[in-house]
């Protein structure tokens, strides 16, 4: 069978004028070379591009998360017990609310991160792609780390302020107003992904003050040997 195959297969690829090769062989080859590494190419270039958007984007939000409906108030307690699992790499105090940033007379919805600054290079990647600043930048009060696209869009630099307003309530004389606060950019990062352009960060303890949680926290995330999935 071998054989009948490779003689069909000369057979049709020489030239019946008496030429080695046919021009109809040659360009049923260049073709099928063509298209068989264009197939390669894009597949290549697309794991690619996969596997380095979800090392981005898994490397900023955390694996797992441990919620509670009320505040936690023996969270370190609660991160030594975690971290002597085998299968969790670190746990670290998180808080995350929403809110709105406004500067330059442009305003954004974010999402919010209070982190614990010293503990954050072991969390995630996100030190590793700071622009300008560094995350210990955070240790000053009342100071936040913004996206690169989010800086752009506001118009603001390393040193300006905005203004971070939340759905937190506080009473005043005028009677219930959202919580207002003036933060200096202190940090830019950037990761190349959508997360530029609604994450910002501030310390665990700003963040504290933000949900009035004193010495308390709200939520725990964690860094697992393998990534979670659903």
């Amino acid at each position: 069978m071998s054989n009948i195959s490779f003689k069909l297969g000369y057979k049709y690829l020489r030239s019946p004028k008496g030429g080695l090769f046919s021009f109809t062989s040659i360009l049923a080859i260049s073709g099928m070379t063509i298209g068989i590494a264009s197939l390669i190419i894009t597949l290549s270039v697309m794991n690619g591009f996969e596997r380095e958007l979800k090392n981005r984007i898994l490397g900023v939000i955390p694996h797992s998360l441990i919620l509670n409906e009320t505040s936690i108030t023996n969270y370190e307690e609660l991160i030594r017990d975690l971290e002597k699992d085998s299968n969790i790499l670190k746990a670290s105090p998180f808080i995350q609310t929403q809110g709105i940033i406004s500067a330059n007379n442009q305003s954004r919805g974010v999402n919010l991160s209070a982190i614990d600054v010293l503990n954050e290079k072991e969390m995630t990647i996100i030190p590793e792609y700071m622009s300008v600043g560094s995350i210990e930048n955070l240790l000053e009060p009342n100071t936040v780390i913004v996206g690169s696209w989010l800086a752009m869009y506001l118009g603001v630099y390393l040193g300006d302020e905005i203004i971070l307003t939340t759905p937190d309530i506080k009473s005043t004389i005028f009677g219930s107003l959202p919580k207002s606060f003036r933060l200096k950019i202190v940090g830019v990062y950037e990761l190349k992904s959508e997360l530029d352009q609604s994450l910002i960060l501030t310390s665990h303890s700003f963040g504290q003050k933000v949900k009035g949680l004193k010495r308390f926290n709200s939520i725990h995330k964690t860094k697992n040997k393998r990534h979670i999935t659903s």
